[in-house]
C-alpha cells in the first residue's frame, strides 16, 4: 500500500509543469517517513537522535550530484538540524531524472525538541 501513495505522489508532482527552474534541488520529490527516534545519555550529557527513511526521485531532467549535496531536518516551525549519518546510497551517485533511491538518514542534537522535525530537504549548504 505504502508502494502505491510513493507512485501516486510522485507521479501527481511529476505533471505539475517545472517550467524553468532556478534550482534544480525544486524538482527533487523527497517522501521522509519516520523510523526511528531514541536518546542517549553519558553522566550529564544527552543527545537526541531521529532517523528517516527516504525515497528520493528527480522529477526534471537536471541530474544531481548526491556527494555535492547533504539532507537537513526542519520541523514545522522552521528549526533546521544538519546531518549525523546518512546511506551511502544517498550521498554518492548521480541522481537522474525519474530515478529513486531509497535509504536511511539520522539527525542528532541536544534538544529535545528535534524528535518534532517531520520534513527532510536536501540542500547544498551542507
Amino acid at each position: 500500500m505504502m508502494k502505491l501513495y510513493a507512485f501516486l505522489f510522485i507521479n501527481m508532482l511529476s505533471m505539475v509543469s517545472l517550467p524553468i527552474q532556478a534550482n534544480n534541488l525544486d524538482s527533487v520529490a523527497i517522501h521522509a517517513t519516520e523510523k526511528s527516534r531514541w536518546a542517549i545519555t553519558v553522566g550529564d550529557k544527552h543527545l537526541f537522535i531521529k532517523s528517516f527513511e527516504l525515497i528520493v526521485t528527480q522529477l526534471s531532467k537536471d541530474s544531481i550530484d548526491l556527494s555535492e549535496h547533504c539532507f537537513k531536518a526542519y520541523t514545522t516551525d522552521q528549526n533546521e538540524y544538519d546531518l549525523d549519518s546518512v546511506d551511502e546510497v544517498l550521498s554518492t551517485g548521480v541522481l537522474i531524472f525519474g530515478k529513486s533511491i531509497r535509504g536511511v538518514v539520522s539527525f542528532s542534537s541536544d534538544e529535545e525538541h528535534i524528535h518534532k522535525a517531520s520534513l527532510v530537504r536536501i540542500t547544498k549548504n551542507c
